[in-house]
């Protein structure tokens, strides 16, 4: 016997994947067609999916968590106001997150985005007025000191040329940025570092925007620091687009 594939649309507003009254009859499986289409939905993954037939998803975002965390599909389509993502920011204590993406076809439209901005590790809190808190990550910098935090290449040091650590590979970036280091005023915040984003496709096409910036930082008291950019790994046979970033 044989089983037909269906077509799954999530019903609601912000909710688990996994959770079978959000979608029309049940939680996709393999080979089903999937449609996210709510206005400012937000739906979290927290495992991997099956190999699904196709998703769509506009107006609406896609939040992944947990690192090995993969979205198995055949066409993947991110349309008008449609964002992928990821959870963030973490901490060196919590787990971290990325999108993995592993599909055969990839369309991103003019308004839609893969999107992890600030996902990564989070800026430093200053507990302590003068205190300088150390941003998370590998390349979040000492404690008391001013200074950008780092990715591939070192972030800017302050006139002692502190510079933070620098970690990832040129061929393969995979890594989320580090946080920026937290100002002088108690309660400050440094921006946090970009996430990642791996994706694996024969055919991808991007006329709308896959980023991993780092954020700027949130100033109270002063001399915060931004956090670091992310890293994009893209494997595939073909990339084209039209006006995409």
């Amino acid at each position: 016997t044989s089983v037909r594939a269906d077509t799954q649309t999530w019903n609601t507003t912000t909710g688990d994947w996994s959770e079978v009254a959000n979608w029309t009859t049940a939680v996709p499986v393999d080979g089903d067609d999937v449609i996210i289409t709510n206005r400012g939905a937000f739906v979290l993954l927290t495992n991997s999916t099956p190999w699904l037939s196709s998703m769509v998803i506009s107006n609406a975002s896609l939040i992944c968590s947990n690192w090995n965390t993969t979205i198995y599909v055949t066409n993947l389509t991110i349309l008008n106001s449609g964002i992928l993502t990821c959870a963030g920011p973490f901490t060196n204590m919590a787990m971290s997150n990325r999108v993995s993406l592993n599909c055969t076809n990839l369309f991103v439209g003019s308004n839609g985005a893969v999107d992890v901005n600030g996902k990564g590790y989070a800026g430093g809190l200053t507990l302590v007025s003068g205190g300088y808190a150390k941003g998370n990550g590998p390349g979040g910098g000492p404690n008391g000191t001013i200074v950008g935090a780092s990715y591939g290449g070192a972030g800017i040091a302050n006139a002692r040329l502190v510079q933070t650590n620098t970690y990832g590979s040129v061929t393969a970036p995979l890594d989320p940025g580090s946080g920026g280091t937290g100002g002088s005023g108690a309660g400050s915040i440094g921006g946090s570092g970009g996430g990642a984003v791996c994706i694996t496709a024969i055919q991808a096409v991007v006329n709308g925007n896959i980023s991993a910036n780092g954020s700027n930082n949130l100033l109270i008291g002063g001399h915060n620091s931004g956090g670091a950019g992310g890293g994009i790994y893209i494997t595939c046979d073909t990339i084209t687009g039209t006006n995409g970033a």
